[in-house]
């Protein structure tokens, strides 16, 4: 394996090791500031951050806040209907939108930019 090829991998497990932990902190604040005590958030079984992983990537501005509500639960459902799993509340399933800004979204190879409302 060459230099660069390892330090491609090193870089993406960094990455994923990263966001997972900023997921974990999420859903712990989410608990938090849904009432839930900090013990209890932190008490998470910690397989449940092991759980899928989906990015969806969308130049920003493009969704309104509706429209990313419909896709994440969608997207949960399809991903749990495809690992046949009923929905579990001690079981993480995440979606991050991910808002590209201007000219860092590209479409055939050439930038695009969405047309503002």
């Amino acid at each position: 394996m060459t230099n660069d090829a390892r330090n491609t991998l090193n870089a993406a497990s960094r990455d994923e090791q990263l966001t997972r932990r900023a997921l974990a902190g999420a859903v712990l604040g989410a608990g938090i500031v849904a009432g839930m005590p900090a013990s209890a958030a932190q008490a998470a079984p910690s397989a449940a951050y092991g759980a899928p992983v989906v990015e969806v990537c969308v130049p920003a501005g493009v969704l309104s806040a509706e429209q990313k509500g419909e896709m994440i639960r969608r997207i949960t459902e399809v991903v749990l209907t495809a690992l046949n799993l009923p929905p579990d509340p001690q079981r993480r399933m995440f979606v991050a939108m991910l808002e590209t800004a201007d000219g860092g979204f590209g479409v055939d190879g050439k930038v695009f930019t969405p047309a503002r409302k």
